[in-house]
């Protein structure tokens, strides 16, 4: 039962100084759960767990969401919401609540585009 967190960037030549949070995709499958955040290029970023409710926060630096992007995502197996929501005039907060206490692991892809 783990809780694998990707975030994936499609790199292409852009101007404006923010990274921008595009999508957010969920699965799961057999026990885990995968969350894919897909980012307009590349930030910085910070990955935490809480308890009491469980959850795993996501920092993003220099960060915001496009306007379309819902604010709450309803979850699939190992998550029961997902909120987004400026922490700071310069950080993206995405806070991932769980169902129970869970193992993250995490990885960053960079895809060039077409």
């Amino acid at each position: 039962m783990f809780l694998f967190v990707t975030l994936v960037v499609c790199t292409f030549s852009e101007t404006n100084a923010e990274s921008a949070l595009k999508n957010i995709r969920i699965s799961a499958h057999d026990g885990d759960t995968r969350l894919v955040l897909d980012l307009s290029k590349q930030t910085k970023y910070k990955i935490f767990t809480l308890n009491r409710p469980n959850r795993v926060v996501i920092d993003l630096y220099k960060a915001s969401k496009i306007s379309k992007l819902e604010s709450t995502l309803n979850g699939k197996g190992l998550i029961n919401k997902v909120r987004i929501a400026k922490n700071s005039p310069t950080k993206l907060r995405v806070v991932v609540e769980t169902r129970d206490v869970v193992p993250v692991s995490y990885t960053h892809l960079t895809l060039p585009t077409k």
